[in-house]
């Protein structure tokens, strides 16, 4: 969601680890936790799913989101 988000209001489709782990709003722990690992894993997933959705590892440390077509972002409170 994340990625989605800073895609629909800015275009951004590059991602660096390192403003991954320091962006507030996701509220990942201050020590090194596994977001290497998260990361790989939600890659795959979205692989596995083949939808429109592809995260991309370019290089080391950085991700490139791939979209087919514009998102179309609800949030449903449950």
């Amino acid at each position: 969601m994340h990625f989605l988000e800073d895609y629909v209001r800015s275009g951004k489709q590059d991602f660096l680890n390192r403003e991954i782990r320091r962006d507030r709003r996701l509220q990942l722990p201050d020590f090194k936790d596994n977001l290497e690992t998260r990361l790989i894993l939600l890659r795959r997933r979205l692989e596995e799913k083949a939808g429109p959705i592809v995260l991309q590892r370019v290089d080391r440390g950085r991700l490139r989101l791939t979209l087919a077509g514009r998102p179309d972002i609800e949030v449903i409170e449950a």
